[in-house]
This record gives C-alpha cells, sequence and structure tokens, in this order.
C-alpha cells in the first residue's frame, strides 16, 4: 500500500502515517525505519526524526557502534536546529566512556560546553577525556572553566587537580599556589598537597607564611592523629 501511495503521488502525510504504523507494528523493519527517516528529513520534521531516533537506541545494544552511530545524529539535531543542547548531553557522556574517544564525541563535547544549560555537566567529562588522551593543557583549561561553575564536592577535586598540573604541566608555581593554600588551610593532612604547597612558598620565598598557614590550619583541625603527625 505504501509503494502503491508512492508511486502514485500519494500526499505526503498519509505516507508518513502508513509509514509510522509499519514502524511501531514492527520495530525491527529497517526499511521502514530507514523510510520513515528519510521522509522526516525531507519534511523537516526534526522533532520526530529525533524521536525516532531515541527509540532505535533503546533497541540497539547500548556500546554497539550502530548505538554510537545513532547517538552521534541525535548530538547534530540537538546542537543544531532543534536547538536542544541538554537532550545532546547524555548522548556525549555516553561517547565519551568509550575507549578509544571518538574524535566526532570529542568535538561534540567541545561544542556543548559552551551551552551555560549543560556546561557544568559537560565540563568534566570533558576534562576526564583530555586527562585520558594525554591533553593535559586542554585539561587544565577545561579545569579552569569548572572552576567558575563546580559545585562541591566536584570543586575539591576540580582545585586540586588543576594545582597539580599549574606545578608540574604549565610551569605557572604562582597559579599553583593560589589554589594550593586553600586547600592546606582546610587539609593540613593532605601528604601530596602538603609537600607541593611547601615547595611552591620556597619558591616565592614565602618559608614564614608557609608555616604559620600551616600553624593556623594544624590548630583548627579536629584530626589529633594529624596534628601529631603533621607538628
Amino acid at each position: 500500500a505504501i509503494e502503491l501511495l508512492e508511486t502514485f503521488g500519494g500526499d505526503e502525510d498519509s505516507i508518513l502515517s502508513l509509514y509510522r504504523q509499519v514502524v511501531e507494528l514492527e520495530p525491527e523493519d529497517a526499511v521502514a525505519e530507514a523510510n520513515l527517516e528519510r521522509l522526516y528529513l525531507g519534511a523537516r520534521k526534526l522533532r520526530e526524526l529525533a524521536e525516532l531516533l531515541e527509540r532505535s537506541i533503546a533497541r540497539a545494544a547500548p556500546t554497539s557502534a550502530v548505538a554510537d552511530d545513532l547517538r552521534l545524529r541525535l548530538v547534530g539535531l540537538y546542537r543544531g536546529e532543534l536547538r536542544d543542547p541538554v537532550r545532546a548531553a547524555p548522548h556525549v557522556e555516553a561517547l565519551l566512556s568509550r575507549d578509544p574517544i571518538g574524535a566526532a564525541a570529542l568535538q561534540a563535547a567541545e561544542a556543548l560546553v559552551d551551552h551555560r544549560p549543560v556546561a557544568a555537566r559537560i565540563a568534566p567529562m570533558l576534562s576526564e577525556a583530555y586527562r585520558r588522551l594525554g591533553r593535559l593543557e586542554d585539561e587544565a583549561g577545561t579545569l579552569a572553566l569548572e572552576l567558575k561553575i563546580a559545585r562541591p564536592p566536584r570543586l575539591a577535586d576540580v582545585h586540586r587537580r588543576l594545582a597539580i598540573l599549574r606545578q608540574d604541566v604549565l610551569a605557572d608555581p604562582s597559579g599553583a599556589l593560589e589554589l594550593l593554600e586553600p586547600l592546606v588551610s582546610r587539609d593540613p593532612g593532605d601528604d601530596e598537597l602538603r609537600g607541593r604547597y611547601l615547595q611552591v612558598s620556597a619558591t616565592f620565598h614565602r618559608e614564614v607564611e608557609a608555616a604559620k598557614l600551616l600553624t593556623r590550619a594544624l590548630g583548627a583541625t579536629k584530626d589529633g592523629q594529624v596534628r601529631a603527625r603533621v607538628s
């Protein structure tokens, strides 16, 4: 019936309706689904196309190449004409969890992180992706963005990781000190951060100031073992 309608010039809405019925009754009918996708795209019914692709993902194996291809198409739709970055975010999250990380997934995350409604969700995933890829300067740049938008407990992790990158990778001891000082003040028992703080403080001949800060921090801590170990 559908082929006859198409052959003899049936109206678009009738053809779309029939294909929708076929896909609903036979969701595994790949030909009917492909034709419905084509018709939605041709008619610029992009919201309906996105809903169709979402249902296709739900049927596919979660980590399959088919699912990832569908996710990339959806990200393109949501980022583009549908202007719905919130719906794109979970698909980007799934794509960034793959090993290896695909270039298209990374590009999608880089584009989405500039959208305020999803920045707080995308930025940690993008930071971790850069870390896994060994792109530490890019990781530091994304962590710097997170400093403005992250909330506890993520914010403490951002401070810690960025301080280490500024000291070890970016050759920015001043920037590292700016982050290490409040971290050590809150937790003087963190041996690694305390050692880094003392090392960076010595770079700027601030040993006296560092000793005073540690004394105050140890006096404020309720952990007697920390006071005994560090004093």
